[in-house]
């Protein structure tokens, strides 16, 4: 997350060999789904100094501590990976985690500076946030953040702020952007998603509509979102909210009730096909106008 200016590191990151042992008692903060073999993809545990570990199945192991400014991270790289593969847990779930104990509110979002207001592009997995931000990209607008955007709360108005220097995509969005595979370079060997490059913002910029991504066949189409029906919306995709506790829960109601008041959402139809894509992103810069 970037400030305009100089000032300390909110958080500090070291890689190191092994990590401590936790500090007993321990408590399970979330765990995914077991899978069949009866393991979970990641595991939380908060243990009794206050420092949280995500464990996850491939043997990364991170500690974040936030008791203290800065924010101070110990992260293990699982055998045979790298240290882009770390980076991916440190700017998603680990991240996440982060701004929210900080009491920043962050989406499960793409953002892109249209012409000075920024769209904030919402929606699940598989939405079409990324390939949306690129389209977009594509056609001179500057890309702030990818699937995770923090949100700043000011006197006159909310801002998103900028993370990442990249766009990630599956090989089936370079097809639809680019007209071919083969293009982009992975981000890591051990994932799929690919690197897409582009200009970025350089500050923050205050948010100009809230889009709630959707799929169809038909004609793109949009409408807009009540207030209360979108805050409903939005805290569906808000980040890292299985990570909250009840007193995170209630500050996140009341910066999702700010946001709905003082930004517009809209619920945009985004069409499968790639012939409709130049219509979806005119669509689109209007609506952050």
């Amino acid at each position: 997350m970037a400030v305009r200016g100089h000032r300390a590191p909110d958080v500090a990151i070291s890689v190191v060999p092994s990590l401590p042992a936790p500090t007993q008692p321990v408590s399970l903060r979330y765990q995914t789904p077991r899978q069949s073999d009866g393991s979970s993809t990641l595991r939380i545990l908060d243990d009794a100094a206050g420092i949280t570990h995500f464990v996850y199945s491939d043997g990364t192991l991170i500690a974040v501590d936030t008791r203290g400014v800065p924010v101070n991270i110990l992260a293990v790289i699982a055998p045979g990976q790298t240290l882009d593969d770390l980076a991916v847990y440190l700017v998603g779930p680990v991240l996440g985690f982060v701004l929210r104990r900080l009491g920043i509110l962050a989406l499960h979002a793409s953002a892109v500076d249209v012409s000075g207001a920024a769209l904030l592009l919402i929606g699940a997995s598989g939405s079409g946030k990324s390939t949306t931000a690129a389209a977009l990209a594509q056609r001179g607008h500057r890309f702030l953040s990818d699937d995770l955007t923090a949100l700043t709360f000011g006197a006159l108005h909310i801002e998103a702020c900028l993370a990442f220097d990249h766009l990630r995509l599956w090989p089936e969005s370079e097809e639809l952007l680019l007209g071919e595979r083969g293009i982009l370079e992975r981000i890591t060997p051990s994932w799929e998603k690919l690197r897409f490059t582009s200009d970025a913002a350089e500050y923050p910029v205050r948010l100009g509509a809230l889009v709630l991504l959707d799929w169809s066949d038909t004609a793109v189409t949009s409408e807009l979102v009540p207030p209360s029906e979108a805050l409903l919306s939005l805290a569906a995709h808000s980040y890292s909210n299985y990570t909250l506790t009840p007193p995170d829960k209630a500050v996140e109601l009341t910066q999702l009730g700010e946001l709905v008041r003082c930004v517009s959402t809209f619920r945009v139809v985004r069409p499968r096909r790639g012939a409709q894509l130049a219509d979806f992103c005119e669509l689109l810069v209007g609506l952050a106008a």
